[in-house]
């Protein structure tokens, strides 16, 4: 109420979930209260099978902050828990799928900001995303195995998937879009993702809501599709 008076925000960490406190002091625009990036440090919890269990569980309480964007990534033989050299379990394309899967109106990029300087056009990818929205469709999901969003803002569509360890292939169909064309940027699992969880590519290309585009997730693998019109 004091921050409020004064028109200051504030994103509470080692606390519970909203559960209804952001309606009385809408000041308060997130919270931690999941077990999100900071147990790699220490614990194996936080795997892709409990990422995909969030968004029916934790989320429904209201926003999160998970702490996404984790550039060491690991697969599930090969994950250590290692402090100052924190990895994530999953994919790269896992990571950057996070900050449209995960509502938080402030999102924490959690990587290593040294490294983050070696891939400068996926920061550039990442930093650009936005993180309130207008509109938001859950185009296929099932709970514990991946989940497939989609969030609008202006003309812009942004389109996240996650899975579990499993490996999944999709038909991602977006007759959900307006008529016209939209320039397509994706990151999406590489071809050696399965056992460098690190492993993604980039692409460009055009769409319309006509497209159908098949997508391989790789084991905790996930990826991250920004529509421009």
């Amino acid at each position: 109420e004091a921050c409020a008076a004064h028109k200051i925000m504030i994103m509470f960490h080692g606390t519970y979930p909203p559960k209804g406190f952001n309606r009385t002091y809408p000041n308060a625009i997130t919270r931690e209260a999941v077990l999100g990036s900071e147990y790699n440090i220490w614990s194996e919890k936080v795997s892709p099978d409990h990422d995909v269990t969030l968004p029916f569980t934790r989320m429904l309480a209201g926003p999160m902050d998970y702490e996404p964007g984790m550039l060491y990534n690991a697969n599930k033989k090969s994950f250590r828990m290692i402090e100052g050299i924190v990895y994530s379990q999953g994919t790269r394309a896992h990571q950057a799928a996070m900050p449209i899967i995960f509502d938080s109106p402030i999102q924490f990029f959690a990587g290593n900001p040294s490294q983050g300087f070696l891939e400068p056009d996926y920061m550039e990818l990442i930093g650009q995303l936005p993180t309130t929205w207008d509109e938001t469709i859950i185009l296929d999901a099932k709970v514990g195995e991946y989940i497939i969003t989609a969030r609008k803002l202006g003309d812009a569509w942004y389109i996240g998937a996650m899975t579990g360890w499993p490996e999944r292939d999709i038909t991602l169909k977006f007759d959900f879009l307006s008529s016209g064309n939209y320039a397509a940027t994706i990151c999406k699992d590489g071809i050696n993702a399965d056992h460098y969880a690190a492993d993604y590519t980039l692409e460009h290309f055009t769409i319309n809501k006509q497209t159908v585009l098949p997508v391989h997730l790789a084991p905790g693998g996930g990826f991250l599709l920004k529509l421009v019109k």
